[in-house]
C-alpha cells in the first residue's frame, strides 16, 4: 500500500498539457520511469533552534538542501515505478488514461483535454473507506488543471481533498446533575419596617422569612462517542509560474515552465457525540469545541500552523508543454527538501 500511496503521489505530477487536436505527444505503450526519492531533516531538532537567528536557520538549511541536491545527502527511501500510457482517444474532448501495475494488480487514471487546459484526475468520485465490510468514511480528490500555453506570470487554480475516516465509535454511560426541586431549610421571624403589599405603606411589625436550598440528583445518560480523522488539503494555494528553465529529456532539451506553489493541510481527530440528554451533549459539545480551539491557538502561535490553522508545504514544479511535469520538488514547513521525484525516461 505504501507503493502505492507513493506511485499515486508521482502521478499526481504527471500532467499531460493539451490542445484541441492531438494535444498529446504521448503516444499508446509509452513507458514514464519515474523515480522519487525522499529526505528527512532534523533540523527542527537543533539545540535552540526556537530561538535561533533566522539568518542562522536560513543558513542550515540552505546548507540542508545543498547536500541534497548535489548528492551528499543520501535519501531516507527512494521509490521507482514504470507508468505507462494505456490508451489515448482523439476527438474534440481528448482522454489520456494511465496504467500503473503493483503486485499484478493495475490501476488506470484518467487524463482529459478540453479548451486548451489539461484536467487530471487521481480519482474519479469518492474513495470510500471500508473495514469488514463496512462503509466508515470517503473522501474525494480534486482535479488538477494546467492550460498547455502557460507562460511566466501566469496564476494556477488551487484545487481541494477532503476526507472523514471514522476511528472508532464507543457506547458508555455517565452522569447530568439535574435540578430535581427545593427544599426548605429553616424559618425565622424579623421585627423590623417593611412594606406592606396590601396597603403599599412602610410598616413596623414581625413576619415570617423561609429559606429554601436547591435539591439537585444525578441520573443516568447513554452516549454513542465516534472520533473520526478530518483531513482537508489545499493544492495549488499561490500558484504562480515564477520562470523557464531548460530541461533535458532523453537526450533532447525542452523548456520547462517552474510552477511555485504552496500545500495548506488541516488534518485533525474530531470527536461527535449523541446523548439521550440535550444538556449534557450540548455542555459535552462547548467543552470539546474550547478545547480544540485552545490547542489550534496554541499551534498557531508557535507558528506551526498559519493564521488560518493550516499546516503549510511547498512544491516546485517543472512543466514541458505537451509532456507534463517531469521534476518536483516539495519542501516542508521551514523550506527544506522532503523529496524529489523527476522522469528518468520517456520510452
Amino acid at each position: 500500500m505504501k507503493k502505492l500511496l507513493v506511485s499515486l503521489s508521482l502521478l499526481c505530477f504527471i500532467n499531460v498539457s493539451m490542445f484541441s487536436q492531438n494535444c498529446f505527444l504521448l503516444e499508446k505503450g509509452y513507458i514514464n520511469k519515474s523515480v522519487s526519492h525522499n529526505y528527512y531533516s532534523d533540523l527542527t531538532s537543533t539545540k535552540g533552534w526556537s530561538k535561533m537567528k533566522p539568518e542562522k536557520k536560513a543558513e542550515l538549511i540552505n546548507q540542508f538542501n545543498t547536500d541534497v541536491l548535489n548528492g551528499t545527502k543520501a535519501p531516507s527511501s527512494s521509490y521507482f515505478a514504470d507508468i505507462y500510457v494505456k490508451d489515448i482517444e482523439r476527438g474534440e474532448i481528448e482522454k489520456l488514461t494511465y496504467g500503473l501495475t503493483i503486485n499484478g494488480i493495475e490501476y488506470t487514471f484518467p487524463c482529459l483535454c478540453v479548451d486548451n487546459v489539461h484536467y487530471y484526475y487521481r480519482t474519479v468520485g469518492p474513495v470510500y473507506y471500508v473495514s469488514n465490510g463496512d462503509t466508515i468514511g470517503a473522501g474525494f480528490n480534486g482535479t488538477q488543471a494546467i492550460p498547455n500555453n502557460l507562460k511566466v506570470g501566469d496564476i494556477l487554480p488551487s484545487y481541494e481533498d477532503i476526507s472523514n475516516l471514522i476511528i472508532g465509535t464507543t457506547s458508555y454511560e455517565d452522569k447530568q446533575r439535574v435540578l430535581d426541586g427545593y427544599r426548605e431549610v429553616e424559618t425565622i421571624e424579623k421585627n423590623a419596617t417593611y412594606l406592606s403589599k396590601q396597603t403599599g405603606r412602610y410598616e413596623t411589625g414581625t413576619w415570617k422569612v423561609t429559606k429554601y436550598e436547591e435539591v439537585w440528583k444525578d441520573i443516568d445518560v447513554k452516549v454513542l462517542e465516534s472520533t473520526a480523522l478530518n483531513s482537508h488539503t489545499i493544492h495549488y494555494v499561490n500558484a504562480i509560474v515564477d520562470r523557464t528553465e531548460e530541461v533535458v529529456l532523453d537526450d533532447k532539451t525542452y523548456t520547462a515552465y517552474v510552477i511555485e506553489s504552496e500545500m495548506w493541510i488541516q488534518s485533525g481527530f474530531e470527536s461527535t457525540f449523541a446523548a439521550d440528554n440535550a444538556k449534557w451533549q450540548k455542555r459535552r459539545e462547548n467543552f470539546q469545541n474550547r478545547l480544540d480551539n485552545q490547542v489550534q491557538k496554541k499551534l498557531i502561535k508557535s507558528k506551526f500552523l498559519n493564521e488560518e490553522g493550516y499546516y503549510v508545504t511547498y512544491l516546485s514544479e517543472w512543466f514541458i508543454p505537451n509532456i507534463g511535469v517531469v521534476k518536483t520538488i516539495t519542501y516542508d514547513s521551514e523550506g527544506c527538501i522532503s523529496s524529489i521525484g523527476k522522469w528518468d525516461g520517456l520510452k
